[in-house]
């Protein structure tokens, strides 16, 4: 049986995240008795975690019974965490702190701020929600500057991008002035097409050059700031997906 030392709180999670720490949240639950129908954990947070954490906090009454694991949630999972688990949330600590945010090859303010913020929301990626709905444009529509209680809870990828421009303090790649609207359609007409990519270009993603389904944000040193599923905002190497464009705002 683990303890907090053997086992510390690493971050947040919710469905779609994925990790060591997730596969020994699984194998806590699957020994709880509160994971059903599966027989072989996995490090996916699916819908079978998160109907295992509605049982777990239903039954030691935490709440709210969302299904998503937080610092209270862990603790009441702990107790059912062993060894190998203990090892695994370990691991992902390590991982954790070795994914600090890139360094800008250029000092510029606007890419310091701009990188400084996408690793922020990057830390708060469990509790930052992808969403196409209306909720989206979130951080540029009420003015959110990065703070621990003033962070986007609902973005997608063309809106977080849009964000760190706002951010930035640069011009909005949408080219709308920043009114709380726009998508990648709206920023593959504007901006410069570019080879080679410096901080703060937007890296576009699709089937083909002119089809384009996700935008990511260029951050330095082969990566990119990607806000595409319910995971949260995470970082990618650049060619993660084949790169259709690279455009320039700034």
């Amino acid at each position: 049986m683990a303890n907090s030392k053997q086992a510390p709180y690493v971050r947040g999670l919710k469905k779609g995240m994925v990790g060591n720490d997730v596969w020994a949240v699984n194998r806590a639950l699957l020994k709880a008795g509160y994971l059903k129908g599966v027989t072989k954990p996995g490090a996916v947070y699916d819908q079978h975690t998160v109907n295992g954490i509605k049982r777990l906090q239903k039954a030691k009454k935490l709440a709210p019974i969302s299904g998503t694991m937080g610092p209270k949630t862990f603790k009441a999972l702990l107790p059912y965490v062993d060894a190998h688990g203990a090892q695994l949330i370990r691991k992902t600590a390590a991982s954790i702190k070795k994914q600090t945010a890139p360094k800008p090859a250029v000092n510029k303010t606007g890419q310091k701020v701009l990188t400084d913020a996408a690793g922020y929301m990057v830390s708060k990626a469990w509790n930052i929600h992808y969403t196409q709905s209306g909720l989206r444009m979130q951080g540029v529509r009420q003015r959110l500057r990065p703070c621990p209680s003033r962070y986007p809870n609902y973005e997608d990828c063309s809106s977080s991008a849009t964000y760190l421009y706002w951010l930035a303090r640069w011009p909005d790649p949408n080219g709308l002035h920043y009114n709380g609207q726009g998508y990648t359609g709206t920023q593959i007409r504007h901006g410069k097409l570019v080879a080679n990519p410096q901080i703060g270009d937007l890296v576009f993603y699709g089937p083909g050059t002119w089809n384009i389904t996700h935008v990511a944000v260029y951050v330095g040193n082969g990566r990119v700031f990607s806000h595409g599923r319910e995971a949260g905002p995470e970082w990618h190497p650049i060619n993660y997906r084949p790169v259709r464009q690279i455009r320039r705002y700034h």
